[in-house]
């Protein structure tokens, strides 16, 4: 005996993915993009015969695929490619064996990004003017001329990449959360890719700015010096588009931060007393930077949508065991934390007030080693993992 089951009695499908990304994707640069979703258990009798998806842009349907005929759980898009810089909602719903439709699903949330260079909006691959062509370098801050919003955003979108590492802020603000080492390994000479980020809430009605702040990553093998590429889509309630792009003739660019040295494999010096608090913000004076200027070109490549999950920063650990050690000859005090695994990630070392003076040094090795006499292993790998840092 078959029971039949009502229409929209069936629960709807759910784990929306777009390119086998979570909802919300954002600067997915397919022409075709594909939707997936999983079904729930409705028992044995019950066979999905079908589905039917349907993608919005706001209130107005983009497309409607109809019941296709199909027991698979996903659908490509058919084209043609979706406008670039759009945001759009679709749902799914599923029909089964003995007749009944679902529900429709919750809605998932999709925006489009560029899809090749012109689509850049003339944006320049830039970087610091001092920067030069050696495996080691100061970090650049890269800042944008102050511009005048006349209303707050109805919604804006980021796209930034990066030969090296790049970090974005808006407005004295850190964007991407807790995302770090973006943008991932490619062979630049073929390569770059991008990463969006939705900074709606970010801007402000009247002065704004945008910053970025550039490292080596990656890049530091090949030679040349790193740079960004940044494409600030604004939209205005008014529908008006506003577009702010990295660009050597306008933006300023300085090498005198906190990070005198950075490299993937030789670490990183840092001073605190070069710090430079609110330096992406409109009220900041950038007037003794430098100008910026084009980054080293790259002859044949595609700048793409980066659709791996992003390197996070997940959770703080302490160690599990410190020594300390006196070093008699050179008059030292060495500190040996070890800690639970083998993990990526930064130090954070609290000292009490006082406790040393302006301009004291600490330097800190990283290494996967022990020595014999206990202490980390400085030379690794032929890489000194090394960080320095000045108080």
């Amino acid at each position: 005996l078959l029971l039949t089951v009502p229409t929209h009695a069936m629960a709807p499908p759910y784990q929306l993915l777009c390119n086998l990304q979570p909802s919300p994707v954002l600067g997915i640069d397919s022409l075709r993009p594909r939707f997936s979703w999983a079904l729930p258990a409705s028992g044995r009798s019950i066979l999905p015969s079908g589905y039917q998806l349907q993608l919005r842009r706001g209130p107005h349907l983009a497309w409607d695929s109809g019941m296709v005929a199909t027991n698979e759980t996903s659908a490509w898009y058919p084209g043609p490619g979706l406008p670039v810089d759009t945001g759009h909602s679709w749902t799914v719903r599923w029909s089964a064996s003995n007749g009944s439709i679902s529900a429709w699903s919750a809605p998932a949330w999709l925006h489009t990004g560029p899809r090749n260079l012109q689509d850049w909006q003339g944006a320049e691959l830039i970087r610091g003017a001092s920067t030069s062509n050696v495996t080691a370098t100061p970090a650049t801050h890269l800042r944008s001329p102050i511009f005048y919003l006349q209303a707050p955003p109805a919604t804006a979108t980021a796209y930034i990449s990066a030969v090296g590492w790049a970090e974005l802020e808006i407005n004295g603000g850190a964007v991407g959360g807790l995302d770090k080492l973006n943008p991932g390994r490619t062979n630049f000479d073929m390569r770059h890719m991008f990463m969006a980020y939705n900074v709606s809430g970010m801007l402000v009605e009247g002065n704004n700015s945008v910053g970025a702040w550039l490292g080596q990553g990656w890049q530091s093998m090949t030679g040349r010096a790193p740079s960004v590429r940044v494409w600030l889509s604004i939209w205005l309630p008014d529908g008006t588009q506003v577009s702010i792009v990295s660009n050597a003739s306008s933006w300023r660019a300085v090498t005198t931060g906190p990070i005198r040295h950075n490299d993937i494999y030789q670490g990183e010096v840092y001073n605190s007393s070069m710090e430079l608090p609110g330096w992406s913000a409109p009220t900041f004076n950038t007037a003794a930077w430098g100008s910026a200027v084009v980054g080293d070109e790259f002859e044949g490549y595609d700048i793409k949508w980066q659709p791996m999950n992003p390197i996070r920063k997940l959770e703080l650990n302490d160690p599990v065991g410190m020594e300390r050690i006196r070093v008699s000859s050179t008059n030292e005090t060495v500190y040996v934390y070890e800690f639970k695994q083998n993990a990526a990630g930064w130090v954070q070392l609290r000292l009490e007030a006082g406790s040393c003076p302006v301009n004291t040094v600490i330097d800190m090795y990283f290494s996967e080693v022990m020595t014999v006499s206990g202490r980390a292993t400085v030379h690794y790998h032929d890489s000194e993992g090394k960080g320095d840092s000045t108080l």
